[in-house]
């Protein structure tokens, strides 16, 4: 295996990470320690990677790329996905705003109608109420017409009846006078 002694690139640049992740070993031995408190050192450090060992690492860093390209592809489709979800959820919300509106107003119509209905029964019974007055009235009146009408006829019959005794007691008379006239 051949080593690499080349003066470390950004690619070579290598974060020192504390012991708590990565365990025991020389990255302790290089992080800096302070208030017992560890911090991850980012410095250049000088290493060497064998050429096997980096064509290795570039093949992973290349399919690395590809994923992460196909994996904002699959992103930018979800986002896409998401905002046509978002746009129907706008327009269901406008469907929903607009539905509540009229089911506002229908409710204030009913409760109108209801009024009126309310009204309009309270009128229905005032004249039912007329109406069966005047039902009274007529039958009063009819009764009165009829006892009227009988009386108008007794008195009638009582009048003819009279004047035919008047005239059969002036015939008489007459009769009685040309009888007793020589």
């Amino acid at each position: 295996m051949e080593v690499d002694s080349v003066q470390p690139t950004h690619e070579q640049v290598v974060p020192i990470i504390p012991t708590k992740l990565w365990g025991q070993g020389s990255a302790q031995s290089l992080s800096s320690v302070t208030a017992g408190k560890e911090e991850a050192v980012s410095t250049p450090v000088p290493i060497s990677i064998p050429a096997v060992d980096r064509a290795h690492i570039e093949a992973k860093l290349d399919e690395q790329d590809i994923e992460i390209d196909v994996l904002s592809m699959v992103i930018d489709q979800h986002k896409q996905t998401i905002g046509e979800y978002i746009k129907l959820l706008e327009d269901r919300d406008s469907t929903i705003r607009t539905q509540s509106f009229v089911i506002t107003s229908l409710h204030d119509s009913v409760y109108r109608l209801t009024d009126e209905v309310t009204h309009l029964s309270g009128t229905i019974r005032t004249q039912n109420f007329t109406i069966t007055s005047l039902h009274h009235s007529i039958h009063r009146l009819t009764d009165e017409v009829t006892h009227l009408s009988g009386m108008i006829e007794q008195t009638r019959d009582q009048q003819v009846n009279v004047a035919i005794r008047d005239w059969n007691m002036q015939d008489e008379t007459a009769k009685k006078r040309k009888l007793s006239t020589p």
